[in-house]
């Protein structure tokens, strides 16, 4: 048996319409596939950039957090030291003050 095909003759203002619906069809198809790759894209940058900063964040607070023990360790040391060098003064004045004393 052979396979015979049969041949329509189109109307070329149908043939024109047609192709034009395809084309139209071809372009919102590349259009959607388009906006969802550069959204798509988009996101992608926006989550690293996020995440960047996110690291970047945490390297700062723990960067904050030790200077901030090593500000409270240097303030407590000053302090120690103030009050050490007052109770040193004291103990001088009250050493000077007894020696001037003459007793009788």
């Amino acid at each position: 048996m052979t396979d015979t095909k049969k041949t329509t003759i189109q109307d070329p203002a149908d043939a024109a319409r047609e192709l034009i619906e395809r084309s139209n069809a071809a372009a919102k198809a590349y259009t959607a596939a388009a906006s969802a790759a550069t959204i798509a894209g988009l996101r992608t940058a926006f989550d690293l950039q996020n995440g960047f900063i996110a690291a970047n964040r945490s390297v700062a607070e723990a960067a904050m957090a030790a200077n901030a023990k090593l500000a409270d360790q240097a303030t407590s040391a000053v302090t120690t030291a103030q009050a050490e060098t007052t109770k040193l003064i004291e103990v001088g004045n009250k050493l000077l003050s007894d020696s001037l004393q003459i007793k009788v």
